[in-house]
């Protein structure tokens, strides 16, 4: 998968952790030239701790999607911040196995069903 492809995975990835009506055909005919394996290891390791709030959130403040730049401008800090700090890579790998995935698994599960429908049909 090349960066340019990856930004897109992840843009598509988020549009699960919006607080609106989600298109997971949609998603999911996008998706479909990715192996599963690695859109849930992208969708936990690297969507999921930056989007995961939209969920969890009283007023979730994103409503119409994740602005893609942005986006992948923050999951880069935090791909970093995991690479400098022995101690961050531990917190956020407990943290994603509970908190993460607990909110998350929704999304995930979406996805996922979705996908397989579409590489099905």
């Amino acid at each position: 998968m090349t960066l340019e492809q990856r930004h897109r995975v992840r843009a598509l990835l988020s549009e699960s952790f919006v607080d609106s009506w989600v298109d997971y055909a949609w998603i999911a005919r996008e998706l479909e030239p990715f192996d599963l394996a690695e859109l849930k290891h992208i969708f936990y390791e690297e969507v999921a701790p930056v989007c995961y709030y939209n969920v969890v959130a009283p007023v979730p403040p994103v409503w119409t999607g994740f602005e893609p730049v942005s986006l992948n401008e923050e999951i880069e800090e935090l791909l970093q911040a995991r690479r400098r700090n022995p101690l961050r890579r531990h917190w956020d790998r407990l943290w994603k196995v509970t908190w993460i995935r607990l909110w998350s698994y929704e999304c995930w599960d979406a996805i996922h069903k979705a996908c397989l429908a579409q590489r099905q049909a």
